[in-house]
C-alpha cells in the first residue's frame, strides 16, 4: 500500500468544492479510483463503498469528489490490511462456508441506486477461517424497499457460496452435502419473509424469495440467520462511515467467532 500515489490539490482550488473537474483532474481522479479498486479487490474490503460511491461520479465528478478520493488512499496507507489464511484443523466434512451478506436502500446516484455487499469465509471446527471471497456493487435494478434490497444481496451471496462450494468439493472429493452453507442478515423481515407463505406486495421479489426458499428446502443452505447490525461484518462494505476494523480484525487474525 506505501506505493500508492496520491496527488496534490491546491488549497485555493479545494475551496471551489461544487465545480466540475478539469481534463487533467479528472485524469487523476481516474488513476486515484484504479488504484483504490486494486486495494479492494486485494485486501481492503472495507474500502468497498467508497470505491463504488466514487465510481459513480466518473463522468461528472467535482473537486469535492477528488478530494475525497485522495482521502481514501491516505487512508488506505495509513492503516495496514494483512490477510491471514490459516490451516484449517478439522476433518473435511466438518467444514462450513460462512457468509455475511448487506445491503443499504438509496444510498447511490442521488437516492435512486442502492448497494448490497457479501463476504464468504471457508472455517472449520476452531472458528479458523479463510476469506474465499468478497464483492460490493450497485443493484443492478432500482428496488423499492430495504427489504428488496437486502433480499437481492442475500441470494448473490447465496449464489457465491453455491459456486464455491462445488468448485471445494471437487478438489477435496466431497460430497456437496459435506460442506454446509450458513449466512447472517441484520433484518428481521427477511428471515420472516423466507419463513413466511404470504406473498409479498413486490411481484418481481416474489421470486427472489421463491429462490431463497427453495434452496433452504432443497437444503442447499443450511441456515439463514439473523444477527445484531454490529456484528455484521459486511456492514461497512455497504455505507460511508460504517466500522470497518472489526471487518479488518477477522481477516487480520484468520479466526471468526458468529453467532
Amino acid at each position: 500500500m506505501n506505493n500508492l500515489q496520491t496527488v496534490h490539490i491546491d488549497p485555493e482550488r479545494a475551496l471551489e468544492k461544487t465545480e466540475n473537474l478539469t481534463q487533467g483532474e479528472q485524469t487523476s481522479f481516474r488513476k486515484l479510483i484504479g488504484q483504490l479498486n486494486w486495494a479492494v479487490q486485494g485486501s481492503r474490503p472495507d474500502m468497498a463503498f467508497e470505491l463504488i460511491s466514487l465510481s459513480t461520479k466518473l463522468q461528472c465528478a467535482t473537486v469535492s469528489d477528488l478530494i475525497r478520493a485522495i482521502k481514501q488512499i491516505n487512508r488506505l496507507k495509513d492503516i495496514d490490511s494483512v490477510l491471514n489464511f490459516p490451516k484449517l484443523q478439522c476433518d473435511k466434512s466438518e467444514l462450513k462456508l460462512v457468509l455475511y451478506t448487506d445491503a443499504s436502500l438509496g444510498n447511490l446516484n442521488n437516492g435512486l441506486g442502492s448497494t448490497a455487499a457479501h463476504i464468504l469465509w471457508l472455517v472449520d471446527s476452531n472458528h479458523n477461517s479463510c476469506p474465499i471471497s468478497w464483492h460490493s456493487a450497485k443493484i443492478k435494478r432500482v428496488v423499492r424497499s430495504t427489504l428488496a434490497a437486502e433480499m437481492l444481496s442475500l441470494q448473490e451471496g447465496l449464489e457465491s457460496c453455491v459456486y464455491y462450494r462445488s468448485i471445494l468439493t471437487n478438489l477435496l472429493g466431497i460430497d456437496p452435502s459435506d460442506i454446509d452453507i450458513i449466512a447472517y442478515v441484520d433484518n428481521k423481515s427477511v428471515i420472516e419473509g423466507i419463513a413466511s407463505t404470504k406473498l409479498v406486495d413486490d411481484k418481481r421479489l416474489r421470486i427472489d424469495i421463491a429462490a431463497i426458499q427453495e434452496s433452504v428446502q432443497k437444503h442447499e443452505v443450511k441456515h439463514i440467520k439473523w444477527i445484531k447490525g454490529d456484528d455484521q461484518l459486511a456492514n461497512c462494505m455497504t455505507k460511508r462511515g460504517a466500522n470497518g476494523f472489526t471487518l479488518l480484525k477477522v481477516l487480520h487474525q484468520g479466526l471468526i467467532y458468529f453467532p
